[in-house]
């Protein structure tokens, strides 16, 4: 009895979301696809991600026992990341930072492998560049929660019945995160 859902089962209805949602395409590939510099948060495991151009889910979606719940845990995951393109979240604009702060651009394009994205670019300015990436990842979290509340409601309401639990066991797997307290406040 297989209770795991693929991304390519969902193709179409997730296709079909995303251009009502967004009013264009975004292409699915699936986290294995995603490659260069990308590598999932420290010490968690990634269900879905995106890079600006396509959004990526796991190869099989199979956390809980049944084929129904995975099923909506893949479709929730879909809206939530839906929610970086709809909002903005690779629109970072490192010298319209610079124009509008006043700081100087002192930052590393890159190796001479693939150049660096702006927000690599300024993140990598900070004394400590991982810990920069967590601060503004948890500040853009909260940015496309509070956005994607106010425009949807019942996604939120939906997500909050759907997966009540899975969050508090989500801070006990991550208890030593020194993060963990802003996401739980």
């Amino acid at each position: 009895l297989q209770t795991g859902v693929t991304p390519a089962a969902l193709q179409g209805q997730l296709n079909r979301y995303l251009q009502a949602r967004l009013g264009h395409t975004v292409s699915l590939g699936v986290l294995a696809d995603l490659g260069g510099n990308w590598r999932p948060p420290k010490g968690l495991s990634t269900m879905v991600a995106a890079d600006g151009r396509r959004l990526y889910l796991v190869e099989e979606c199979d956390h809980y026992p049944n084929r129904r719940q995975n099923r909506i845990l893949c479709m929730l995951l879909v809206k939530l990341e839906a929610a970086c393109f709809e909002f903005g979240s690779f629109d970072f604009d490192l010298q319209r930072f610079h124009l509008l702060s006043g700081a100087a651009p002192d930052l590393d394009a890159g190796s001479a492998g693939e150049p660096l994205s702006d927000l690599e670019q300024f993140l990598g300015s900070f004394s400590s560049p991982p810990l920069a990436e967590a601060l503004m990842t948890l500040f853009e979290h909260g940015r496309l929660r509070l956005a994607q509340d106010s425009r949807y409601p019942g996604l939120a309401r939906q997500i909050a019945a759907t997966h009540a639990g899975a969050l508090d066991a989500a801070f006990d797997t991550h208890a030593d995160d020194p993060l963990l307290p802003l996401y739980a406040a």
